[in-house]
């Protein structure tokens, strides 16, 4: 079973928290936590590394929800999307809030179709940001942050680290993701997959695979095995391979 996306919720009234964190879990999501004060969501946050915050943008206490986000911001960088969840329209808040680029606004009370969106829209405008990837008319289902990815599970993105991908095969339009508990299929081609999942552990051997070295388990001639899988090396990829080892 894939990781599922870990959100941290900032809320200081526990009642709606709580509602909240039912809310997405039963839309699939993981609750890294529920802070109620700019100091627990830190602490959490740092903890749990969280793949995206939810903010009450005036939660009580010395520090708001805004400057909470610049803090968190400081501790996990700017990769993590924040929405914001508020239940006023003041725009001397909102133009504050702004300068901490936020993902999204969502305005008390919501729908959970409505947060979910706001939720896809997040990580993938995030993915966008880190990888500079400018719109293209390639696969949507997947979208790379970091050290992991998302794919799109029906409605709902989910977690793949890229440490568990073993190796990636073509077939036509098609690309499988074999990981070390399940196969996934995504509309792309290994070109188009490759250049998304970039990482110095993922090595193109073949016009149809892709391996990661870490789970390789031996090679010889024109072949590597993972998990007992041949995988074929061809010339044309032989060399950049090889030199990915280091011979004694």
């Amino acid at each position: 079973m894939m990781d599922r996306i870990k959100i941290l919720i900032v809320e200081d009234e526990l009642v709606v928290a709580e509602d909240i964190a039912g809310r997405l879990e039963l839309c699939g999501y993981e609750i890294a936590g529920i802070a109620d004060s700019s100091e627990q969501a830190v602490e959490i946050a740092c903890r749990q590394k969280p793949d995206l915050c939810l903010v009450d943008i005036r939660i009580r206490g010395a520090v708001d929800g805004i400057d909470t986000v610049l803090l968190l911001t400081q501790k996990l960088g700017t990769g993590v999307p924040v929405i914001y969840l508020t239940a006023f329209s003041d725009a001397a808040i909102l133009n504050k809030a702004k300068l901490t680029y936020p993902a999204a606004f969502i305005v008390k009370p919501f729908r959970d179709r409505e947060l979910q969106i706001a939720i896809e829209l997040a990580l993938q405008n995030a993915e966008r940001m880190h990888k500079r990837i400018e719109p293209d008319g390639d696969s949507k289902e997947l979208f790379r942050l970091d050290d992991r990815f998302f794919l799109k599970i029906g409605n709902r993105f989910e977690k793949v680290y890229i440490a568990d991908v073993a190796w990636l095969a073509a077939e036509r339009s098609y690309c499988e993701i074999v990981t070390s508990r399940k196969r996934y299929t995504v509309a792309s081609n290994l070109s188009q997959l490759a250049a998304k999942l970039e990482h110095p552990s993922l090595v193109r051997v073949h016009r149809s695979f892709m391996v990661n070295l870490e789970h390789i388990d031996a090679f010889e001639g024109n072949s590597v095995l993972i998990r007992q899988q041949e995988i074929p090396v061809s010339s044309n990829y032989k060399d950049d391979f090889l030199k990915r080892f280091r011979f004694l």
